[in-house]
């Protein structure tokens, strides 16, 4: 049984819309594909004609003459249909292949831009399927069965018209024939299909998704001797596959018998009514042969049509995937926003940052920060703790306008977050995470990611002002050595060291760091801090505090419990008084001494 999805999914008339605005953008190349590709068709549809033509002569005496005529117009035209064929071939290239990039583009950028709170509550597997399991879907039809299937249509249709000048007659009494059950078939195939690939490329979403949580918890679960359990959970999965694929070969398997018995019925009708024709002398041997050869020849684009059929259902299925991540509402920092007049500080000052009444969660109705009220000082320097739960990573994000606020607003050097685009965020505010992400590229290169404009001699110095230079240096090509999964591999603190060398070249006013040294030693998260500190001089700072030592060189310590501020004040004042704070350090200096 899948789940429901976590993402939304498009409705096919939405997904429709997108792939016929696609190619609307390519309308001319597109007339030209079907052009070219009718061309080559007409051209090769000339044999059974051409036969019926030798059969007449043969039977009227004539049939050398006739039979060097027709053997030398179907070399002809056989050659001019390869020819036009070859030409289709590479504009169905071109314009499926640039289609297909926009639309990867496209859905790239949405993603990019999706609130990360939407990302949280869905989890990466399902992102992951979408963009990678889907796109390949996608990228499969678009390059076979896509021009398959138009070749297969426009031959169906023009065999049909060949039948037409060939005898009308014999062609109403094929489809009388075999119209009938094959749009019974294709109604009730149509009415069910749609619904049986969607819920299959869930099942793969779903089964994808719990593979990689249990590779990235592969330690966990070692650990607690829960595998079993989680093979449980993986067999069910991979039992919904299943069935979402028996669903849809069902589909399949009740339409391809009816199509195939529709054209066997339609083959005997023109033989019967034809030989009462011919009897009568109403039509010719060669016409009903010729109409009955392209009876036979309907067989190849039907069977084309059939085989591809289920390459685009899975496509359907993948693209109202597809184009649901591009109807979630993007972050607001991404689109819509006033842009700030760009005028660069005359020196690193920092910004205030005040928040009046915000409120904030990742589930309806349960707020993680509710009516908060903080007022920074430019230049200040404040430590947020609090218990674990508290709100603290949550106000970090919120501050780096990861988030948007439910109510109550955030103002950035007097600026509302909300009225700022994602660079003006960017030029005005740094967040450094926890977990400091390595991009599978060179050192320079990840350190550029938050300045691109930095040279190598500020990169080596942002690096030793963290502590890293050493190591960095000792690298096998020094700056240019590749890192990250594809690379060079780096520990917990290295990573946390470059995210911090990101934050020194990107130079912002204010900075907001969420336990940034959190990987590091004690003795080197504080040399590190007292570097930190000479080249943060002037700017605002917010540091979310692990350890609470680091929180006694804060000009102000703002303590929160249940998404609140229950406490502010330097070290000393709060210690001074019975409360909040005083209870967490006097927990982490036991914790400490405990420890030692």
């Amino acid at each position: 049984m899948t789940t429901q999805p976590l993402l939304p999914v498009a409705g096919h008339q939405a997904a429709r819309a997108r792939i016929i605005r696609l190619l609307r953008d390519r309308w001319r190349r597109l007339v030209l594909l079907i052009l070219l590709s009718g061309t080559s068709i007409a051209a090769t549809l000339s044999g059974p004609m051409l036969i019926g033509m030798v059969i007449d002569a043969v039977m009227g005496g004539d049939g050398q003459r006739v039979v060097t005529f027709a053997a030398l117009a179907y070399a002809v035209l056989a050659a001019t249909g390869a020819a036009f064929h070859y030409l289709a071939g590479i504009t169905a290239a071109r314009v499926g292949e640039s289609a297909l990039r926009e639309l990867r583009v496209e859905v790239f950028d949405h993603a990019l831009g999706v609130p990360l709170d939407v990302v949280d509550r869905a989890g990466t597997g399902e992102f992951t399927s979408r963009l990678t399991s889907d796109v390949n879907v996608l990228v499969r039809a678009v390059r076979e069965s896509a021009p398959n299937v138009l070749f297969a249509a426009l031959e169906l249709i023009l065999i049909v018209v060949a039948l037409l000048l060939v005898d009308w007659r014999l062609c109403i009494v094929a489809l009388l024939a075999g119209a009938p059950l094959t749009v019974a078939a294709g109604a009730w195939y149509a009415r069910r299909a749609p619904a049986r690939y969607l819920a299959e490329r869930q099942a793969h979403a779903d089964l994808a998704s719990g593979l990689l949580q249990c590779y990235r918890g592969r330690s966990t679960l070692a650990a607690y001797r829960a595998g079993g359990r989680y093979r449980w959970s993986m067999a069910q999965r991979g039992r919904a596959v299943l069935d979402a694929g028996l669903s849809t070969t069902a589909a399949r398997n009740r339409l391809r018998p009816a199509v195939r018995l529709s054209l066997g019925l339609a083959l005997i009708g023109v033989i019967i009514v034809g030989a009462a024709l011919v009897g009568a002398g109403a039509a010719t041997v060669g016409a009903v042969s010729a109409i009955a050869l392209y009876i036979v020849r309907l067989q190849a684009p039907v069977s084309t049509l059939l085989e591809e059929l289920d390459a685009i259902q899975q496509a359907t299925a993948a693209s109202t995937r597809l184009v649901g991540i591009a109807q979630i509402p993007r972050h607001r920092g991404t689109i819509g926003a006033r842009p700030l007049a760009r005028q660069p500080l005359a020196r690193p000052e920092g910004i205030d940052v005040v928040l009046s009444g915000v409120e904030f969660g990742y589930e309806p109705g349960r707020p993680v920060v509710q009516a908060l009220d903080l007022h920074v000082q430019a230049g200040e320097r404040i430590t947020i703790v609090g218990s674990s739960g508290a709100g603290k990573t949550t106000l970090a994000k919120l501050l780096a306008g990861l988030h948007e606020p439910w109510s109550g607003e955030i103002r950035i050097g007097g600026h509302r977050t909300h009225d700022l685009g994602a660079e003006e965020m960017a030029r005005l505010v740094a967040l450094v995470p926890q977990e400091g992400h390595i991009f599978s590229r060179t050192v320079a290169d990840n350190v550029r990611l938050a300045a691109h404009g930095v040279t190598e001699e500020q990169i080596n110095e942002a690096l030793a002002l963290v502590g890293a230079g050493s190591w960095a240096a000792g690298l096998p090509q020094g700056l240019d050595t590749l890192v990250g999964e594809e690379g060079h591999g780096l520990g917990p603190p290295q990573a946390q060291q470059i995210g911090l060398a990101r934050l020194v070249c990107a130079d912002p006013p204010v900075v907001v760091m969420d336990e940034a040294t959190a990987e590091l030693d004690p003795s080197a998260a504080a040399r590190t801090e007292h570097h930190l500190s000479a080249a943060l001089a002037g700017r605002t700072v917010i540091t979310v505090a692990h350890r609470l030592d680091s929180a006694t060189r804060a000009d102000r310590i703002v303590v929160m419990e249940a998404g609140r501020v229950v406490e502010c004040g330097s070290h000393e004042e709060l210690l001074a008084r019975p409360g909040h704070y005083a209870a967490l350090w006097q927990q982490w200096r036991s914790s400490r001494a405990s420890g030692a």
